[in-house]
């Protein structure tokens, strides 16, 4: 929902409202998980250690992640795409019981935020690691 402090015509509030549904679509083609075509996507599937050119957008979202991650020591990482899917918060198939410590050790083995590199002057990213979210099936 969006709040308008003031009255606005129907003809403005025609133009937010197509203006909101395109930010919000524009921010879904960037970064959504779910989505295979999304601009996030491409690059979790990019191949290892070769460059690609991101929007500014989805570069400023992951400059301030790798930041956090650094100031976290790792606590925050959002390389952790396929430990979030065996508990069942992503796309993949949910599992039938709780992971057990070999299946966690082995999803934590592909995260890494480390593995990412950022290139602030050309706008781009690449993964130096194969670390990256790719669809493993549960149990």
């Amino acid at each position: 929902m969006v709040s308008i402090a003031d009255d606005v015509s129907e003809q403005d509030l025609k133009k937010l409202q197509e203006g909101v549904i395109d930010t919000l679509n524009r921010v879904d083609w960037q970064m959504s998980t779910w989505k295979p075509e999304s601009e996030l996507m491409l690059l979790n599937r990019y191949p290892v250690d070769q460059w690609l050119d991101l929007s500014p957008e989805l570069m400023k979202v992951l400059t301030i992640s790798q930041e956090i991650s650094a100031l976290s020591g790792g606590a925050f990482d959002i390389t952790v795409g396929n430990l979030v899917n065996l508990w069942s918060f992503g796309p993949e198939q949910r599992p039938n019981s709780i992971p057990d410590a070999s299946e966690i050790e082995a999803r934590l083995e592909t995260a890494g935020f480390a593995g990412l590199e950022l290139n602030h002057e050309t706008q781009q990213a690449r993964r130096t690691a194969d670390f990256f979210y790719r669809p493993i099936r549960c149990g």
